[in-house]
């Protein structure tokens, strides 16, 4: 009869142990391949607006009011009615040109949320419907909005060398950045560099996928995922080639707005995790005390017999 000793119990949890771990990453990998696939299926439906938009507007770019060289600002006044007044968003309101796009093709809050940043805590839908986003002017958080357009208020600088979104469909290359997960919100310190480590360049990637890459939307309406934001080129699509927010070329594409710009809201589902592990963690202490109280009277009663 073959007995089993403590040894072969422990080879055989730790056999079983090594499994469910491969199991449970394969699992995980699975999952984030599918949410990078769904991730990029919103910005292909961005990318369907924005031609829309284009052949309804005689080839504009969308964009809120604009004044060149003046500073730009995101997420302002998100309850005006006319995203054009002077009550309505600030000049040069990324978010504003985005939101835009919704009112004016009727997009569904859904498209602007990047999957895997809502699984992950980072996102949450905006309240608005089809018939609400046209009484509405922007996003009211940066929760709402996971994705950054190239800048559509370019500088005096820029337009002088050439720099337009108009018909980008037709006149762009067709490797210009026009949209991608959110802007990380690098500081001009942290530009990342196509000599930097792996660890330095997943500082410059996009939170939305847990820094690991981001996908891209280019002018001809392709889609890749990217290890880095430099998107098989030389510059970073985040930043201009001189490292700020404006382009300084024809070519140079800066996707705005960035992370760390906007209210900041904590989602839902997150402040229910919360609520949750707050919860079960007094519901466990509590517990915890009483077993240690009665543990007590029962040794008080050993003694006393």
């Amino acid at each position: 009869m073959t007995r089993f000793g403590w040894t072969d119990v422990i080879v055989s949890v730790g056999c079983a142990a090594a499994i469910l771990g491969v199991g449970i990453a394969a699992r995980h990998q699975a999952q984030e391949f599918g949410v990078i696939l769904d991730c990029q299926q919103n910005l292909r439906q961005i990318a369907q607006s924005l031609v829309m938009y284009e052949g309804t507007y005689d080839g504009q770019f969308p964009r809120t009011r604009y004044a060149p060289d003046a500073p730009l600002t995101a997420y302002t006044a998100p309850d005006a009615k006319n995203p054009f007044a002077a009550d309505g968003p600030a000049e040069n309101d990324t978010t504003a040109s985005m939101w835009l796009l919704a009112r004016e093709m009727e997009l569904p809050s859904e498209t602007f949320i990047c999957p895997a940043a809502q699984r992950h805590g980072l996102a949450e839908p905006d309240s608005f419907d089809r018939a609400s986003a046209g009484q509405r002017s922007n996003f009211r958080a940066r929760v709402n909005d996971n994705y950054s357009l190239a800048n559509m208020y370019p500088s005096n600088a820029a337009v002088k060398a050439g720099y337009s979104l108009d018909h980008f469909h037709e006149k762009l290359p067709p490797a210009f950045a026009i949209a991608a997960d959110t802007n990380p919100g690098i500081n001009d310190e942290k530009t990342a560099t196509t000599q930097e480590s792996r660890l330095a360049v997943r500082e410059t990637n996009s939170p939305n996928h847990q820094r690991d890459g981001q996908n891209i939307l280019f002018a001809d309406g392709s889609v890749a995922f990217f290890g880095s934001p430099f998107a098989g080129r030389s510059d970073d699509v985040y930043r201009g080639d001189d490292g700020g927010v404006q382009p300084i070329t024809a070519t140079d594409s800066v996707l705005l707005p960035a992370w760390n710009e906007g209210p900041k809201k904590t989602p839902a589902v997150v402040l229910g995790r919360r609520w949750t592990l707050s919860i079960a963690g007094v519901v466990v202490t509590i517990g915890m005390v009483l077993l240690i109280r009665r543990g007590m009277k029962r040794a008080g009663a050993s003694n006393d017999t």
